[in-house]
């Protein structure tokens, strides 16, 4: 017997009286009059990832068998793409977002403030105007044979990805309340530390791959950079995980009106507006940024290196792209700081 599920997220619960830490996600304003008196969070985490290119064609999954549907999203047996060979320049979008909450909490001063403490991990990926060629070459790991032998091209992929850790300290508070009218703020200040970053830009590439033997690149350039991923093999303690460090905050308003000044509950429509993630990270610390440049270059044997490293990553493009021979790494802190996108929220 079919059924229908519907769902919201965050928003419904973000703006219910009782959303207390989780409303303050979404706008620092909702803390303010909470009904709750105090809350404590031990561990919540959530995940959001969208896209415009791969998809899981209807009916591919079995409903059943753990092991099966792993192996089959392990080995790309159950996705589909929406690449169309007839338009290899078409561009698609990727996005994901991580949040794990981790222990915080809140409570009431009175009846019209609110302080609070949170603690979460959180982390930021997007890959914007990838051409359908490359999404389709990085689906097939470079082993579509349809695409060998065909002079392709991306001149528009930029990739950012962020990891941080970010301990805020909330506070939120009624600033006008006269029976029938409601009008709360909130803000949150956080410090923020940098795990892991990496991002591509300026992509200016232009490459054929005849097959597992050769990738040729012709009048082709990218900057990319990169936090030292090989620093996480010897994590020895908490300081290995900091790569940057930065600040941040949150601020938000609530607007509140109800027909019956009388009860103190209940509200007939509720306006807020937020400005979420202000701030950004400087990742200085093991951290590096490249520029790959050349006329023409071959890449050969690309499909027997194994590359187990961030340095054997960057020795390896710099010996391709230079000929055999190797830049050292260009430590730059200033362009390897990455900016938290503000997020307006409108309620």
């Amino acid at each position: 017997m079919p059924f229908c599920l519907s769902a919201q997220y965050n928003f419904g619960i973000g703006n219910s009286n009782y959303s207390g830490i989780q409303g303050g996600r979404i706008n620092p304003g909702m803390l303010a009059g909470s009904s709750l008196k105090w809350e404590i969070n031990g561990l919540s985490a959530g995940e959001l990832y969208d896209n415009t290119f791969i998809y899981i064609p209807k009916g591919a999954v079995p409903p059943l068998g753990f092991k099966s549907i792993y192996n089959g999203i392990i080995d790309n047996q159950h996705f589909s793409t929406h690449y169309d060979p007839a338009d290899p320049g078409k561009l698609y979008h990727f996005t994901m977002t991580t949040e794990v909450l981790g222990p915080s909490f809140r409570f009431n001063i009175g009846s019209d403030q609110s302080i609070g403490l949170t603690i979460a991990a959180r982390s930021n990926e997007n890959m914007r105007d990838l051409p359908g060629s490359t999404a389709q070459n990085a689906f097939a790991y470079l082993m579509q044979t349809d695409l060998w032998n065909k002079p392709l091209s991306d001149h528009s992929s930029r990739v950012n990805g962020m990891g941080w850790l970010e301990y805020g300290l909330n506070y939120g508070a009624v600033l006008i309340d006269n029976g029938g009218n409601k009008l709360k703020v909130g803000i949150n200040l956080k410090y923020l530390q940098g795990v892991v970053a990496a991002y591509v830009k300026n992509t200016n590439l232009n490459y054929t791959i005849s097959d597992t033997t050769n990738l040729s690149f012709t009048h082709s350039s990218v900057d990319y950079g990169r936090t030292d991923y090989d620093t996480y093999r010897r994590i020895g303690s908490y300081n290995d995980l900091n790569h940057g460090h930065g600040f941040g905050a949150d601020v938000g308003l609530v607007f509140e009106h109800k027909y019956d000044p009388n009860d103190p509950v209940r509200y007939d429509y509720r306006l807020g507006v937020s400005l979420m993630d202000m701030g950004s990270i400087d990742f200085n610390r093991n951290a590096a940024a490249f520029h790959l440049q050349t006329d023409s270059a071959n890449f050969s044997a690309w499909r027997q290196v194994h590359l187990t490293s961030n340095l054997a990553v960057d020795r390896t493009l710099s010996a391709v792209f230079y000929h055999g021979g190797r830049r050292p790494p260009i430590i730059l802190p200033w362009p390897c700081r990455r900016r938290l996108v503000s997020r307006p929220i409108f309620v």
